[in-house]
């Protein structure tokens, strides 16, 4: 497996929420900008996943967010935690 056939999920955990992103290779210019090309897509490129969703606002859960890990398929995942006690539901879906 080369560097650039690696599948890599990068996950910004909040309190009550993670925002997640796939990357199959390193981005051109950098991540910095490829952050500033892409955010105006950030809804559909960047999903976030609740763990206590409001059902009204119609966000996606832990469940969701399994299903996406599932689906996406990635070599490694990368957390990036805010509090180690709020990755730890994202953490255990991972090694699920």
């Amino acid at each position: 497996m080369t560097i650039e056939s690696i599948r890599s999920l990068g996950i910004d955990v909040s309190k009550s929420s993670v925002t997640c992103h796939i990357l199959t290779q390193y981005p051109v210019g950098g991540l910095k900008t490829y952050w500033q090309k892409s955010r105006t897509k950030a809804s559909s490129l960047f999903p976030a996943f609740y763990s206590s969703p409001k059902p009204k606002s119609k966000q996606k859960s832990a469940f969701d967010f399994a299903d996406y890990v599932i689906e996406n398929k990635p070599d490694v995942a990368i957390l990036e935690p805010t509090g180690n006690h709020y990755s730890r539901l994202w953490a255990r879906i991972l090694k699920a």
